[in-house]
């Protein structure tokens, strides 16, 4: 299987991935996007080390789930329904930074301590 796989589940997240691994594809994301672009594919955000990640979603016109992953790409923190005009603070630190469709984490089931899939 290919795309972004929740091992722990069995479940398919995206067949589509985007990485986001430079600063300034990082700092606009989602930002002006058209809902379609989350619907297709998951965006992943790759960070060098690491660090904790304060999102905003001004700008971005539609809610979407977000999945924190460590190093090894477990799952370390989760929000779901991430709307429009709102900030998030992690508690934790992550590597990984995933944006999905909202509802996809319900929909899949994904914990905190699952193990997910994706080839960079």
């Amino acid at each position: 299987m290919k795309g972004l796989i929740n091992k722990t589940r069995k479940f398919r997240l995206s067949r589509s991935i985007v990485f986001r691994k430079n600063f300034f594809s990082q700092g606009t994301g989602l930002t002006l996007r058209p809902k379609k672009v989350v619907s297709e594919c998951a965006w992943i955000f790759v960070f060098s080390r690491p660090r904790r990640v304060s999102l905003t979603m001004a700008l971005v016109l539609f809610p979407i789930d977000v999945i924190f992953l460590d190093s090894k790409k477990k799952v370390v923190e989760i929000k779901k329904d991430f709307r429009p005009w709102q900030l998030y603070f992690p508690k934790l630190p992550c590597s990984y930074v995933i944006e999905l469709k909202d509802g996809l984490i319900e929909k899949s089931s994904t914990h905190v301590g699952d193990q997910l899939n994706f080839d960079e």
